[in-house]
């Protein structure tokens, strides 16, 4: 998109004449060299950024596996609870209705 709409703005061709010439100099119009080394620059620090989000990211996402982890055990633990105490109302309510029939 830089080159599509900005570039093009800027400067009076996307296609100059050779950069490299004979001599194996770098011949670029001033301006073309300030909006290279600014886009190389930003484009460099958006990746820094990216690469350090990407590393943040996944640095969380395995401590979230052990977060994981820990939330399966106590669901394990609170079925565990549910299961024992619906097997106990069962046997009330067996108790009850056996009482209540004496």
């Amino acid at each position: 998109p830089f080159f599509i709409f900005i570039m093009p703005r800027i400067v009076a061709s996307l296609h100059p004449d050779p950069i490299i010439n004979p001599q194996a100099k770098i011949n670029m119009n001033p301006t073309m060299l300030m909006i290279f080394l600014a886009s190389l620059a930003s484009f460099t620090s958006i990746y820094y950024w990216m690469f350090k989000l990407k590393v943040r990211i996944t640095r969380l996402d395995h401590q979230q596996h052990s977060l994981y982890i820990v939330l399966f055990i106590v669901l394990i633990c609170w079925f565990g609870i549910y299961g024992y105490l619906f097997s106990l109302d069962k046997k009330v309510t067996k108790l009850e209705n056996k009482i209540n029939k004496e």
